[in-house]
């Protein structure tokens, strides 16, 4: 509705609704604005992920949020909406952008905010936020701390 006709969306991965998701697109005449990417490899996704102006996880139910920490680990904007996983890994909004769940115009609003604004000192420290808080040694770390207060070493 502003006229914006530099978007682009890649959807990755795959599920019951990539079929009808390929009609609409059809339909609607979107096909220079959004690709089905499909199921892709993770070195596919390590590799890429970089080469994107933002993540957007818009589930309506959401754990952990791998895809977030992923986003925030290859140093791109992530934006989510608001689910207990999701927010937690950008800290309700310290290193990330969130809208209200299944709110598609606060959503879109986001995305421009996200598309007009320099994030890099956010970008930063979302970087360093996933590093230290969700690393592979932090976690195991984590999981020996609990497991010896639990046993109480």
């Amino acid at each position: 509705d502003k006229g914006y006709n530099n978007i682009h969306v890649d959807f990755i991965g795959s599920g019951n609704s990539y079929d009808y998701l390929k009609r609409l697109i059809y339909k609607y005449g979107l096909i220079n604005y959004i690709t089905l990417k499909g199921e892709k490899a993770y070195t596919w996704i390590a590799e890429h992920l970089c080469d994107y102006n933002l993540v957007c996880q818009p589930s309506i139910f959401e754990g952990f949020g791998l895809t977030v920490a992923e986003g925030m680990a290859a140093m791109v904007p992530v934006l989510v909406s608001a689910n207990e996983g999701p927010l937690e890994i950008i800290n309700n909004g310290k290193y990330g952008f969130c809208f209200k769940n299944g709110d598609v115009e606060d959503c879109a609003i986001k995305i421009e905010t996200i598309m007009n604004t320099d994030n890099t000192k956010l970008v930063n420290a979302a970087y360093e936020r996933v590093y230290n808080s969700f690393n592979i040694e932090q976690t195991a770390k984590n999981y020996i701390k609990q497991y010896n207060i639990i046993s109480g070493k």
